[in-house]
């Protein structure tokens, strides 16, 4: 066990977006909260030294979750989420109810190639919220800005947590 400070994240990553790095990897049991985190801390130096926020578990072409967040694309005005061996976080239901009213959801398999062609990605987690994301490895997301879809569901979380 590995006890350190809270710190909440740089209101950079809120505002400008943050990076994901990749890893070609598949949780065991992926719906049950387990305290297997061997894989996502391993990663710490590599996840640090490319100065990503989070690590992207991919397998066989296919996103599913990050090491400590669910991930999000929006592509025309869809958001689009993996259903299938992830962890569903709470945030991520929150923020799926929050939206399931304005906006068209579909929770499906996510191709990698699919995410590289999202027009918006964005993370969520208890200890996070809502982060955009602007870059994963070495390609940019849409045009490297937080979009509006994003910066909407940011406002709605921010609301409903006040």
């Amino acid at each position: 066990m590995i006890a350190e400070e809270w710190r909440s994240l740089p209101k950079e990553n809120y505002e400008k977006g943050a990076k994901l790095i990749t890893h070609e990897y598949k949780r065991e049991l992926p719906k049950l909260k387990t305290t297997n985190y061997i894989v996502g801390a391993s990663l710490q130096s590599l996840k640090n030294e490319k100065s990503a926020l989070e690590i992207l578990y991919v397998s066989d072409s296919k996103v599913s979750e990050c090491a400590t967040s669910n991930i999000f694309l929006v592509k025309d005005g869809v958001l689009i989420t993996p259903e299938e061996d992830i962890l569903e976080g709470v945030t991520r239901k929150i923020v799926l109810g929050l939206v399931e009213k304005d906006y068209k959801i579909e929770r499906r398999e996510v191709g990698f190639e699919e995410l590289k062609s999202a027009d918006e990605v964005f993370i969520t987690a208890s200890f996070k919220d809502v982060v955009p994301v602007i870059k994963i490895d070495d390609f940019t997301i849409g045009d490297g800005k937080v979009g509006k879809t994003t910066k909407d569901l940011m406002g709605r979380f921010t609301k409903y947590l006040s």
